[in-house]
């Protein structure tokens, strides 16, 4: 019987740190969040096709519509980024409290990780903007920083799961 208590309370504590790791990760995706959005912003602001396109390639009128179309879709695709960013940092933050509720930032979590990873030979071609010739190196750190913490939420999520189904404390 000693036994199965000091059980309980090595995995409670081991529960703790999980969690505590998943807050840390949920911070770390927020403030990486900030990163996202320069490197697509200065990707916009250095591709030469886009200037080119902008300066030369629009006449007459069409040129101002086309300027606002690309306006509103950079912004959309900064807000679309900045909310799933911070939809999954909040959410592994309340997970991590033991105040959220579900999985789902899981699975955005691993979608997330996946399309960075895709990303990752990018900066190994040498036409690219990010590759390792210039400030790609400090954009594939980030990146491979990202998908650290983005597969460090998910294992200690499934090691919480687990050890609280052994505790029988799982939550709903």
């Amino acid at each position: 019987m000693p036994e199965l208590i000091h059980s309980d309370i090595n995995n409670d504590s081991r529960i703790r740190q999980y969690r505590s790791r998943i807050i840390l990760s949920g911070t770390g995706v927020i403030i990486l969040t900030v990163w996202d959005l320069l490197k697509i912003l200065f990707s916009l602001l250095t591709d030469s096709g886009v200037k080119d396109y902008l300066k030369d390639g629009l006449s007459g009128e069409k040129t101002v519509l086309a300027k606002w179309v690309l306006l509103i879709s950079v912004s959309i695709l900064f807000s679309v980024i900045v909310f799933l960013h911070a939809y999954l940092g909040i959410s592994a933050i309340s997970y991590g409290r033991d105040t959220g509720k579900g999985w789902g930032f899981l699975l955005l979590a691993l979608i997330l990780g996946i399309v960075t990873l895709c990303t990752i030979p990018e900066y190994f071609d040498s036409s690219s903007e990010y590759n390792l010739e210039h400030s790609g190196l400090a954009a594939l750190l980030l990146d491979l920083t990202f998908c650290l913490i983005l597969f460090d939420m998910i294992y200690s999520a499934v090691r919480i799961h687990l050890l609280e189904k052994k505790n029988g404390t799982e939550h709903a």
